[in-house]
C-alpha cells in the first residue's frame, strides 16, 4: 500500500509538470490516501523525512524527493506553503 501526493510537482530533470496524484510515498499512513504536502506535514508531524517518488511521464527518469519535515515545518511560519513556495524550496534541494 501507499499514499499519493496530489500536488502537481515539476520533474527536476526535464522541468515538465507531472500529473496530479503521480508522486507516491510509503512513509506515511499507506492507506491509499491522496494528500498534499501540507497535509503530510500536519498528519505526520513526528516524521523526520518523508520520501516521495515517481517516474516522470515525459522523460522517464525515476524521481525521488526527500521531504525534510522539520525544515518544511520551520519554513511555514504558522502558515501552509503555497505551491510556488514549495516548488522554490524543492528546487533549492537539488
Amino acid at each position: 500500500m501507499f499514499d499519493t501526493i496530489k500536488d502537481r510537482l515539476f520533474c527536476p530533470f526535464c522541468g515538465k509538470q507531472c500529473k496530479e496524484d503521480d508522486y507516491q510515498t510509503k512513509d506515511a499512513g499507506c492507506l491509499l490516501a491522496s494528500l498534499t504536502i501540507n497535509e503530510l506535514i500536519e498528519q505526520y508531524p513526528n516524521e523526520a523525512t518523508i520520501k516521495i517518488y515517481h517516474t516522470c511521464d515525459y522523460c522517464g527518469k525515476w524521481i525521488v524527493i526527500n521531504l525534510e519535515m522539520l525544515h518544511l515545518k520551520l519554513s511555514q511560519k504558522d502558515k501552509p506553503l503555497t505551491n510556488e513556495e514549495f516548488e522554490k524550496w524543492a528546487s533549492e534541494q537539488w
